[in-house]
């Protein structure tokens, strides 16, 4: 006899993913219908009853979840593939796969080649607007073409072939394609995409810029967009350094770079994109001489920097939705809000690609990380290089338009190389034209100063000498200035102001 409550046994069981294979989800049904005749066999004569009884029962339809009766030969059928299969019931249940399953009716070659060509010549396409135009140019064929396959029939001949409809290339403004889009293009489609992961902690960092969704308020009471820099180690997935900027420049890059090489150390290679900031003298150069070897993506493939674009979907559905009710928003809440969600949240969080906290495996995986240089190394790092003709009349030379005076000591040079930043030419640096070391500061002219007739007598020729650090420099502090000082760093007393920026 079938125990009670077996004709619901189908619905006790039923799994929360809905997209598996209709198939499967039919033959499971099946199988609980005549589940209770394979589990208790009804006695010699009992079977015809029990098979009336269960189809007087009303059942729900595995697909769409109606009702439905069963016959008594249908569950008898049923019954008797179960039984023959013997081993695997559930299989023996499904339904026949078609003779022709994958199969496109067959089709003139003369109407496989002009579709062909008409695919060759649009490739991006949609494949419903090129079956329209297929049947367009049928009907206008002499005579008209009467039998033309149907949108199916095409759809299966373009899978088997391949023929998928393709990106878009990015054109210039006279409507040429650029040769990067196209070799993007040809890369996604010639080689295989994979996903990687770097051994090393420190081995490989991602680094991108990202437009925030939320607008913040400004002083001036301009609201904008801020833009937010996140920097991330691929084998870890610990997010070095992330902050909110105004603007995607290389001055807001090397800044938040520099905090993250501070914070957590100097990895060895790092992969950006092809943005104006990446490509700047400035980083390039700085990342070339801290020994960072700087791969760039090729255009228009952001799959390359993908761990990046994970972030961002985290920072869009994570984030900023927490911050909706705050009012106003500024860039320094922002930013105080952002790092307490990445230490609090992101860095110590389970991550599902590695299955452990990123936080955790930054301490205790295998690391490639060089100790981070004195910030005043890493603002000398990152700094543009170039040689000017010092103009002996006067002792200066020019940059960007601004005329800076030389030392005399360094007059007997005619060549000089100069290390400087695009956004503050307030001061530059007279470097060693052989160790590349700065020996002078050079600053702006000074003309209404120099109106003064006042002149210093020339100095002796100086040989080249590295400027001293910071440290250097407080030893010729006096011995008062160096006690107080003493006392305030040990302290650790939090600073007395906070240097005004542009943010």
């Amino acid at each position: 006899m079938i125990k009670k409550g077996n004709e619901n046994r189908f619905e006790m069981t039923k799994r929360k993913d809905d997209r598996r294979p209709s198939a499967i989800r039919k033959a499971e049904f099946r199988f609980t219908v005549i589940g209770g005749l394979l589990s208790s066999p009804p006695s010699y004569g009992d079977l015809a009853k029990e098979l009336e009884s269960l189809a007087a029962k009303t059942w729900k339809d595995p697909i769409s979840g109606e009702n439905l009766r069963l016959s008594v030969p249908t569950i008898e059928r049923w019954l008797h593939k179960a039984r023959k299969e013997g081993q695997s019931p559930v299989t023996a249940l499904q339904d026949k796969t078609r003779v022709d399953l994958g199969c496109s009716r067959a089709m003139n070659e003369e109407l496989i080649r002009e579709w062909k060509e008409l695919y060759d010549k649009h490739p991006h396409w949609s494949l419903l607007l090129l079956y329209d135009n297929f049947r367009a140019w049928a009907h206008q064929q002499i005579p008209p073409l009467k039998e033309i396959p149907s949108y199916s029939t095409i759809r299966r001949l373009c899978l088997q072939n391949g023929w998928v409809r393709k990106r878009k290339p990015v054109c210039r403004e006279d409507g040429s394609p650029l040769p990067s889009s196209i070799a993007a293009e040809a890369r996604r489609t010639g080689i295989e995409i994979r996903s990687y992961e770097a051994e090393y902690v420190g081995g490989l960092w991602h680094l991108d810029f990202h437009k925030g969704s939320r607008a913040i308020l400004l002083e001036n009471g301009e609201w904008i967009r801020p833009v937010i820099l996140g920097i991330i180690d691929d084998a870890s997935r610990l997010i070095c350094h992330a902050q909110w900027y105004l603007d995607e420049t290389s001055r807001s890059l090397i800044h938040g770079f520099s905090q993250a090489v501070q914070k957590r150390g100097l990895p060895r290679a790092q992969m950006t994109d092809n943005g104006a900031a990446m490509k700047s003298e400035e980083f390039r150069s700085g990342l070339s001489r801290l020994s960072v070897q700087h791969e760039l993506t090729l255009d228009y493939s952001p799959y390359q920097n993908g761990k990046k674009e994970k972030f961002w979907a985290l920072i869009e559905g994570r984030l900023l939705p927490m911050l909706e009710q705050v009012q106003p928003l500024t860039l320094k809440l922002l930013n105080d809000l952002t790092q307490v969600w990445l230490e609090g949240e992101y860095n110590n969080k389970i991550h599902t690609e590695i299955k452990e906290t990123p936080v955790h495996r930054f301490s205790h995986a295998k690391s490639v990380l060089r100790e981070s240089p004195s910030t005043e190394t890493l603002q000398r790092a990152f700094v543009r290089e170039i040689r000017r003709r010092q103009r002996k009349s006067d002792g200066t030379i020019s940059l960007e338009g601004i005329r800076f005076e030389v030392p005399s000591a360094y007059r007997h040079h005619s060549e000089l190389w100069i290390h400087f930043v695009s956004w503050d030419l307030s001061s530059v640096y007279l470097v060693d034209s052989r160790t590349r070391c700065p020996v002078a500061i050079l600053l702006p002219l000074d003309k209404l100063n120099n109106a003064s007739g006042k002149r210093a007598v020339h100095t002796a020729v100086a040989p080249a000498r590295s400027i001293p650090n910071q440290s250097e420099l407080l030893k010729q502090l006096p011995p008062q200035m160096q006690k107080l000082l003493k006392e305030r760093t040990q302290a650790h007393l939090p600073p007395v102001y906070l240097p005004q920026t542009d943010y």
